[in-house]
């Protein structure tokens, strides 16, 4: 009788062998799910590493984003600072009596200071922006790493370039500011300098007058970009009232600008000015103008506390009668054409304005002689003489206009805006300044 199958035992070698390949098949499972959890760790790592690389290549290209943004500030910045170097450097070439000082003055220590700004402009190079790495192929995160922390190491060094070229724009842009603050105070100033000048120069002709306002009119509201235009047509416009007003103001014995030479008499040749006695050591008695009183005392006083010598008034005003009888005298000891060389004949003579003046050291010693230019004395004269608004009215080397040898004593009153402009462009007699014809002779 045959044996029931299902009660049949296996041997022991096939239950062995089916153990083991049931083992092996476990094994292989569980390598392989371990395989497949380090492939998924890795995996998430790799992932992880790629977003801090894109992150950082990312921050890299915004990082060459802003420091071309900042090398366009600073472009415009340098060109805006160079307009303003040219426009000052232009404006502190002007001379014209409008010009406040105090304001061609800070525009001066502007210019001054442009070389200080624009030198670390200079020198401000781009900062090499390396070839970024490419991208791992293979999931190697410490590659990855590297390459993005050499990435962030690029942008720290762009964004600190950006940083420096964004404050010296900065800089730059104050300093703009400042130097447009200073020009708009120069405008101000001119302006006003304007107006007075306008209040001064109402014998001008009412075109001229009129044209003037309108030019400081303009100039007030002016741009930088057209401020040298408009100031061109200021000083234009401020040439024709003065012109207007001179023939009236040259000729006229009461404007402390009356021009008295050889070839323009005092009209009347009587007139004789209101006078105050001065206060200054003389050999004769100091009379003078009113506005000529006051800066011959603090010119005076300047001397004294500069030098430590003193001056004195020898000649101050002398009537028509009375430069009769000087020239007569000297016509009589020198013959006519000596005297016409050195005083003037009845009419002629600055003495009569009030406004003239012969000046010699206390104690004495080249009183009236050409050796007092070579003394403490003259120099300090012709040196600063202009602060006070007065004029060494016969310079040396111009008898061919004044018609007069040197006289280093002889000083002229012309009023402080007139002397300053005369010092500054360097012109040495009023018939240059007012442009007039010389007047060498009757």
């Amino acid at each position: 009788m045959l044996a029931d199958p299902t009660t049949v035992t296996p041997p022991r070698s096939t239950r062995t062998s089916r153990v083991v390949a049931f083992t092996a098949l476990g094994v292989v499972a569980v390598a392989v799910i371990a395989a497949m959890v380090v492939a998924t760790v890795q995996f998430v790592e790799w992932r992880q590493a790629l977003t801090r690389y894109e992150s950082a290549a990312l921050a890299q290209d915004e990082a060459v984003v802003g420091f071309m943004q900042a090398v366009g500030e600073i472009d415009a910045a340098r060109e805006e600072l160079l307009d303003i170097d040219s426009l000052v450097h232009s404006i502190l070439e002007l001379e014209d009596d409008l010009v406040p000082r105090e304001a061609t003055a800070a525009l001066s220590s502007l210019r001054d200071n442009t070389t200080v700004i624009l030198a670390p402009l200079v020198t401000l190079g781009s900062p090499e922006v390396t070839e970024r790495p490419a991208e791992p192929t293979t999931l190697d995160v410490e590659a990855l790493d590297r390459i993005a922390n050499r990435i962030a190491y690029e942008s720290k060094r762009i964004d600190g370039a950006t940083a420096n070229r964004i404050r010296s724009a900065e800089s730059v842009r104050g300093f703009v500011a400042e130097a447009g603050t200073a020009l708009r105070d120069l405008v101000a100033g001119i302006v006003t300098r304007g107006h007075e000048f306008v209040t001064e120069r109402q014998d001008a002709s009412e075109k001229s007058l009129l044209a003037f306002q309108s030019a400081l009119d303009t100039l007030a509201e002016t741009n930088a970009g057209e401020l040298l235009e408009a100031l061109d047509v200021v000083f234009d416009a401020a040439g024709q009232v003065a012109h207007s007003s001179n023939a009236v103001r040259l000729s006229d014995p009461n404007s402390v600008v009356v021009v008295v030479n050889k070839r323009r008499p005092l009209q009347p040749q009587s007139y004789a000015p209101e006078l105050v006695r001065v206060n200054v050591p003389y050999v004769s008695t100091p009379l003078l103008r009113q506005e000529a009183a006051g800066p011959l005392v603090e010119m005076f006083a300047a001397f004294h506390a500069e030098t430590g010598e003193q001056l004195r008034l020898q000649n101050s005003y002398r009537s028509y009668a009375t430069q009769t009888n000087t020239y007569n005298y000297h016509v009589s000891t020198k013959g006519q054409a000596q005297a016409d060389r050195g005083s003037a004949r009845p009419g002629h003579s600055e003495h009569q304005t009030g406004l003239a003046l012969d000046v010699d050291p206390v104690g004495g010693g080249c009183s009236i002689q050409q050796c007092f230019g070579d003394m403490v004395h003259g120099k300090w004269l012709e040196a600063n003489a202009w602060r006070f608004g007065w004029i060494i009215r016969y310079p040396n080397g111009y008898e061919h206009i004044t018609g007069y040898d040197w006289e280093p004593w002889h000083l002229r009153y012309v009023g402080v805006d007139v002397s300053t402009a005369m010092h500054s462009r360097g012109i040495a007699t009023l018939e240059e300044y007012f442009g007039l014809d010389p007047a060498p002779t009757y």
